[in-house]
């Protein structure tokens, strides 16, 4: 939600429509990666970055949540027509 904010609300800008499928896709695979994670069935998020409290890891899959939707929505800006 925060890239749509800053990007369509913030800077009024037309995004297109694989930047939104995209950045939700990563957000369902983040929140099932979070899920099996706090649930102690994988350990990834600890063996990758060190982390190994549960908010801490739920900092780390938000931040690439955030860059991804960041990096997606940057990627699928049309251009602006000069009228």
């Amino acid at each position: 939600l925060t890239p749509v904010i800053v990007f369509c609300i913030g800077f009024n800008r037309r995004i297109r429509p694989w930047a939104y499928a995209v950045n939700f896709s990563v957000a369902v695979v983040a929140s099932v990666l979070y899920f099996f994670e706090n649930s102690g069935y994988i350990g990834w998020i600890g063996a990758l970055t060190g982390v190994e409290h549960s908010y801490s890891k739920l900092l780390v899959i938000t931040v690439v949540v955030l860059l991804s939707g960041f990096i997606s929505f940057a990627l699928g800006m049309e251009r602006r027509s000069h009228d």
